[in-house]
């Protein structure tokens, strides 16, 4: 977004879903005060209609959070709904069903059974009293009397007609999984690996099923520690130890409803990641995780809660997302994306332990099981992964061969107190602190932090939420930064790789740089490809799309050449990008800038695209859908009107920072910025800047663009000092508003010789002025520390020629005495070619 580039705060969640063309009827019926019986039938009925439907028409609310997926996601994709009784249903789909299965509600497992026929047979469950005399009688279950009878009955008159390569462990009383179950044709049982019996007959059954078949698990597992606790002892016949034995892909929390529905409704956009290019710091880094220990429902059920947390979006934060979720719940998933892109600080991590819970035991069914979770990684950009490590000895540790493939990016190992490290190259760290109290996490992170300088905080995502990582995070201090899961792993590699392999003459060179398509759209991905000779530590694409962050994207090896791929842009504009390439003796060096004008249509002049705002359900052409004043590019929550607070009858005047950083810095160009809008719009905007009783200055302040960002060049500011800025709004009504806020002045620094873009051909002087009391200046090139300056002068002697032709990026960074980082400035110099 346009708002993004220009203010310093971060903005907050936004709508996620774009409006179809051509409305489709979907009959919504609502169980939620439903008996068990209805309920079974409708879960059943939705399956067997579902599954022949061109687009799926049955969905049942069995909670809050059903309807409101339907509500965010299909009601404005072209799902109008139809509420229906669930004895009008089944009238609705009367011609759909063939016949009737009867089950006694007093021997729980013919529930399973009556589930499993419904799905072979398109027959409705019925009980004694809900028999319905007209309909044919598929089959009487009511003769089993014992649970272990009926299941070996299902094994050998009903397993060999169902899905050989999926299977589910049920409770009869769990029904959410039972519509995906009819859809897909899947057999459930209710046996307990706690039982030996039962346990012999569930491996059994294991056994019959294709090599890598999923086993949906309605019960919720536990942490990867208490996971790894049941390995340690032995672990019997635990679920989690059967699937691993028998090469199953275990999916537990299952218990989902409405997968007939989700899994048919395909993603509605790019199910890509942006990753912010690594900054060099003189700090430590976190990064908080939440996750959902690998239960499927965390995706679809307690993450969405947390999504709508008030501080999500605000701090960056990791989240699990199961991989099978690109599959069974696509649209529900590209929800969370585009979220993610609008927001612009969270990230998604591949849940344990890939393709399935646990990688399997056996050898030849770990090699299918580390291609399929390369797939899965690529398929929804999932390439950093959550690993529970069971193994019994070092040679066994599965990143050593999920390592190699080329889609995995790196590893975090859930429940293992591993430090920071390399596999194959690629950076692991383990579960350093697992975050379940505010304040005792505070306190571990800061302990752990003392220690090493990457930190994994791994949240208990049932007891804590963005609000309280907020916290958290306030409590750490600047010396530790809070940083997204991918950032994280990218600066843990290169540290690790610096501290442990150190420099190699092994250099690198760069020679061609190719992209395709030469003109592409907002909803393509963009193929850069490089040629490089010698020796690659590391290579990336940077980027930025009208001006935003930085962005980055791996090159791997393809071949003689290396390739990555820009997610498509969602929006017009000019994208610039260029290669950076490290070799081993770490020196970076860049391409020539590239610059591509996304071609997009914007009807409504907004600064978003046509294809953007019909991703995101706005109307293209209307610059303000929810008609609060705020336009559609600049509001985090588009469809939702801002709240205007109470008393004021003027613009609305919000998200008040300085620019280039809040809080403003001391002896450097700085700027106040200020959003402004009203209904009636906005007719001008004023300024009075002080501090204490003297007076800065005043003036007009000037919108940038059609951003509805107004701007005032600040004074010289003085460290120390506290400025207050009043701000006042008048709008084409003539309602006049006012609002006071107050900011300390904080150190600053900044290079004042050369000027960024200078070309330097030989030794020249890095002079550098600091702004309040510093203890220490650090000089780096290209991401690498050159000089620790104590005291002024604060000045480097670069020598360019002992750098390649390039452009290089020269950083300052200013600490106090306790190793806080206060403030930093770059600048860009250029190096010429060198004469022959």
């Amino acid at each position: 977004m346009i708002l993004l580039a220009l203010l310093v705060a971060m903005a907050g969640p936004a709508p996620a879903v774009a409006a179809e063309t051509a409305p489709a009827p979907a009959t919504l019926v609502d169980l939620r005060e439903a008996d068990a019986p209805t309920k079974l039938a409708l879960a059943c009925l939705q399956g067997i209609v579902n599954r022949g439907a061109e687009r799926p028409v049955l969905y049942c609310v069995h909670t809050a959070q059903d309807r409101a997926w339907f509500d965010q996601v299909y009601a404005v994709r072209g799902f109008k709904p139809e509420e229906k009784t669930p004895a009008e249903a089944i009238v609705r789909f009367a011609d759909r069903i063939k016949g009737e299965v009867l089950y006694d509600p007093a021997q729980p497992e013919t529930v399973n059974l009556a589930t499993a026929l419904t799905g072979l047979e398109d027959a409705l469950p019925v009980t004694a009293a809900t028999r319905d005399a007209s309909r044919k009688l598929v089959e009487d279950l009511t003769r089993f009397k014992e649970r272990r009878e009926a299941c070996r009955w299902a094994v050998e008159n009903l397993l060999p007609r169902c899905n050989q390569a999926k299977l589910a462990v049920l409770k009869p009383e769990q029904m959410g999984l039972r519509d995906y179950l009819v859809a897909e044709k899947i057999l459930p049982v209710g046996l307990d690996p706690g039982v030996k019996e039962e346990a012999e007959l569930l491996r059994t059954l294991l056994g019959k099923l294709e090599p890598g078949a999923l086993l949906f698990w309605g019960e919720r597992i536990g942490t990867p520690v208490e996971t790894r606790a049941l390995f340690v002892r032995d672990p019997g016949d635990a679920m989690p130890a059967l699937a691993r034995a028998t090469a199953t892909r275990l999916v537990p929390g299952a218990d989902v409803a409405n997968l007939s529905f989700h899994a048919r409704v395909p993603a509605y956009a790019p199910l890509r990641q942006y990753k912010r290019l690594v900054e060099h710091h003189l700090a430590s880094y976190v990064t908080f995780l939440f996750s959902g220990n690998g239960n499927l429902d965390f995706g679809l059920g307690r993450m969405s809660t947390l999504w709508d947390d008030a501080a999500r979006g605000y701090l960056p934060l990791g989240w699990e997302l199961h991989p099978l979720l690109a599959e069974l719940a696509p649209a529900l998933l590209s929800y969370y994306y585009v979220d993610a892109w609008w927001a612009g600080v969270d990230q998604f991590v591949m849940a344990p332990s890939g393709a399935g819970y646990l990688p399997p035991a056996d050898p030849k069914a770990f090699e299918a099981f580390v291609a399929e979770t390369n797939e899965a990684a690529r398929r929804a950009d999932l390439t950093a992964l959550s690993v529970i490590d069971v193994s019994a000895s070092d040679h066994d540790r599965p990143w050593a061969r999920l390592a190699l493939q080329p889609a995995v990016r790196g590893f975090l190992a859930a429940g293992t107190p591993l430090g920071p490290t390399l596999s194959l190259g690629k950076p692991l760290i383990g579960e350093t602190v697992r975050v379940a109290d505010v304040e005792k996490a505070t306190e571990a992170i800061l302990a752990a932090a003392a220690k090493q300088r990457f930190v994994l905080a791994v949240v208990d995502a049932e007891k804590l939420t963005p609000t309280d990582v907020a916290q958290i995070a306030a409590g750490l201090g600047r010396g530790i930064r809070v940083v997204t899961p991918y950032y994280f792993l990218d600066l843990l590699g290169e540290r690790v790789f610096l501290d442990t392999v150190g420099p190699t003459m092994a250099l690198a060179k760069l020679t061609k740089v190719t992209f395709s398509p030469r003109e592409p759209g907002p909803d393509e991905p963009i193929t850069v490809k490089a040629t490089i000779s010698g020796g690659v530590i590391d290579a990336r694409v940077k980027y930025n799309i009208n001006g935003s962050p930085d962005f980055t994207e791996p090159l791997a090896k393809i071949g003689d050449e290396y390739h990555a791929t820009i997610p498509p842009t969602l929006r017009g504009g000019k994208l610039t990008f260029k290669v950076r390439v490290t070799d081993g003796l770490f020196r970076t060096t860049w391409s020539g800038e590239c610059a591509l004008d996304i071609k997009a249509t914007d009807s409504d002049g907004d600064g978003l695209c046509d294809y953007h705002e019909e991703l995101c359900g706005l109307d293209p052409k209307n610059k303000d859908t929810d008609s609060d004043g705020l336009f559609d590019a600049n509001d985090t929550a588009p469809l939702v009107p801002f709240p205007r607070p109470e008393g004021v009858e003027g613009p609305i005047i919000t998200a008040i920072a300085t620019a280039p950083r809040t809080p403003p810095a001391a002896g450097k160009p700085m700027a106040l910025r200020a959003l402004v809008f009203d209904p009636t719009g906005v007719k001008e905007v004023t300024v009075k800047v002080t501090a204490g009783e003297r007076d800065l200055g005043r003036g007009e302040m000037k919108q940038i663009g059609t951003t509805q960002v107004y701007e005032y060049p600040l004074p010289t500011l003085v460290a120390g000092q506290t400025i207050t800025f009043t701000i006042g709004a008048t709008n084409g009504a003539g309602k006049a508003s006012l609002v006071t806020e107050s900011v300390p002045v904080t150190v600053g620094i900044r290079i004042i010789s050369p000027p960024t873009n200078t070309l330097i051909q030989r030794p020249t002087t890095i002079r550098i002025q600091a702004a309040g009391k510093v203890a220490l200046v650090r000089v780096l090139l290209n991401g690498f520390e050159v000089a620790r300056l104590a005291k002024p002068p604060y000045e480097y002697v670069w020598n360019p020629t002992q750098y390649d032709a390039a452009t290089h990026e020269v950083m300052v960074e200013a600490f106090d005495e306790k190793g806080m980082l206060l403030d930093a400035d770059a600048v860009y110099l250029r190096v010429p070619p060198k004469r022959r």
